[in-house]
């Protein structure tokens, strides 16, 4: 499910599989796994890399996601020189995103934060999903899909 809180992905996990637990419980235990796991996560092949090339020659990057602003942290615990290169981040729970992927505004709203305010056609996206590829068209920004190659 993208787009959702982790709220609403628990209610929707527990209500459509019928589980014999509570939203609370399960969104306690989905908490708990992530906070194993996301901080170890492996980045994209590459991504890493490229990220410090970019931040090296004053390129300015902003992370996108559909993910929830908490993850973006725990993500970043392990990681927190490349997570410094963002100028900013904006996730699927920022007070300011109104809808998610695919939907443009999540993009839209990131490229407005930068002091420059660069045009959509000036801004280009890497992207490692459908909706998100789809979101960045929208927005009238070049996209770069990095999808995980699976057999």
């Amino acid at each position: 499910m993208y787009g959702v809180t982790d709220r609403e992905l628990s209610v929707a996990v527990v209500r459509e599989l019928k589980l014999p637990i509570s939203v609370d419980e399960f969104e306690m235990q989905l908490s708990d796994s992530a906070k194993k796991l996301l901080p170890s996560a492996p980045l994209k092949e590459g991504a890493e890399r490229l990220l410090i090339h970019l931040g090296n020659n004053n390129i300015p990057l902003a992370l996108v996601t559909n993910s929830t602003a908490h993850a973006v942290r725990m993500h970043a615990t392990e990681r927190p020189e490349l997570f410094g290169l963002f100028h900013h981040k904006v996730s699927i729970t920022d007070s300011e995103v109104n809808r998610g992927k695919p939907h443009p505004d999540i993009y839209v709203l990131a490229a407005s934060k930068f002091p420059a305010k660069p045009r959509p056609d000036k801004c280009l996206v890497f992207e490692d999903s459908r909706v998100g590829v789809e979101a960045a068209v929208r927005a009238g920004m070049q996209v770069r899909t990095m999808y995980d190659l699976c057999i």
